[in-house]
């Protein structure tokens, strides 16, 4: 079997995974986000110094650059469509037609 036959064999459920994995990840830099924001911690009535924030920072800097690698492979498999939406959208150029 030839790999690119594979791909195709295999490409909804490696979408599936990629969307479905990203979604905790997304979670985790969102909340590290949201608890990094200036001024959070005591509007909540936490105090900054008893909070682990190296800890934080780590997870969300981690985090988002999980999620950007998750994000070009998302891309990667809708190369096609991706190149499509630029073309039409950004360019503003008519799709080639097949042919």
């Amino acid at each position: 079997m030839k790999v690119r036959s594979k791909f195709k064999k295999h490409f909804y459920v490696m979408t599936y995974s990629v969307n479905l994995a990203m979604i905790p990840v997304f979670l985790l830099c969102l909340v590290t986000g949201i608890l990094m924001f200036p001024g959070f911690l005591e509007l909540v009535g936490i105090r900054a110094r008893k909070f682990p924030m190296d800890t934080v920072v780590f997870l969300h800097d981690w985090s988002g650059l999980v999620l950007g690698g998750g994000i070009l492979f998302h891309l990667m498999l809708h190369f096609k469509a991706t190149v499509q939406f630029i073309r039409l959208k950004v360019l503003h150029k008519p799709i080639r037609a097949h042919g």
